[in-house]
């Protein structure tokens, strides 16, 4: 997945070499060497604890993150062929703060999505065909279809549209309200669900009003009002 994704794009790390050192007679440990990252998101998040939000700020947030969008449906339609000529779709299976780095050369700083440890590749007949157990989550960013079936479910390519929008979610409360913000909103989405007590997703699973043999999945009402304010604060 590296070498097929690897440095196609800006936003996308860059696999620099690979070598293996031998241990003893018999065994090898392999490496991955990657270009060294000033921090991770969520290590930025944290080092500009209260960001500007002057106009100049903005726009680079703004074309670093059109430049994940942009990595993301890279990696989902790369535009590539099997050896039966059928078109090839990816994942990345694990979008957080924690795997976007962030490079600081020369006085130009960018967003590089890292860690494409569980992207894969997918025919057209299989690309919505995932087994969920295949797929180790991040628990505060999992999608409801993690919960609905299970381990024996499926999921497909809108499990990145989710965490995704989970991610920018942050960055904006971050923009609004600092690292102080973030943490305090990461806090407030913790469940006390008894199946996912403790975990800040981003819904609860709760019985359906209408039909008790039934379970529903709905957005923390937290999430909802840091998004009405985002808006508001965006016209203000």
């Amino acid at each position: 997945m590296l070498k097929r994704f690897g440095g196609q794009r800006p936003n996308i790390v860059t696999l620099l070499a690979t070598f293996a050192c031998k241990e003893g007679l018999n065994n090898e440990r392999y490496y991955l060497l990657f270009p060294w990252a000033d921090s991770d998101l969520l290590g930025f998040w944290q080092k500009l604890e209260k960001p500007k939000r002057d106009h100049q700020n903005l726009c680079w947030i703004s074309n670093q993150c059109y430049g994940i969008i942009d990595a993301i449906a890279y990696i989902h339609e790369p535009g590539i062929t099997n050896d039966k000529n059928e078109p090839l779709y990816g994942r990345h299976g694990d979008i957080k703060p924690e795997n976007v780095l962030w490079f600081c050369r020369d006085q130009k700083e960018i967003l590089v999505l890292s860690d494409l440890g569980l992207a894969a590749e997918h025919r057209d007949a299989t690309r919505s065909n995932i087994p969920g157990l295949s797929v180790p989550v991040t628990p505060n960013y999992r999608p409801p279809e993690c919960d609905i079936d299970g381990p024996e479910g499926f999921i497909n390519r809108s499990f990145d549209i989710w965490t995704l929008g989970c991610l920018f979610m942050e960055f904006i409360v971050w923009i609004l309200r600092g690292w102080e913000g973030r943490q305090r909103f990461k806090i407030e989405r913790c469940s006390t669900n008894i199946d996912v007590a403790g975990k800040d997703i981003y819904y609860e699973v709760m019985r359906s009003p209408d039909e008790e043999d039934k379970i529903v999945f709905k957005i923390k009402d937290v999430v909802e009002e840091a998004s009405r304010k985002r808006i508001k604060s965006s016209r203000e």
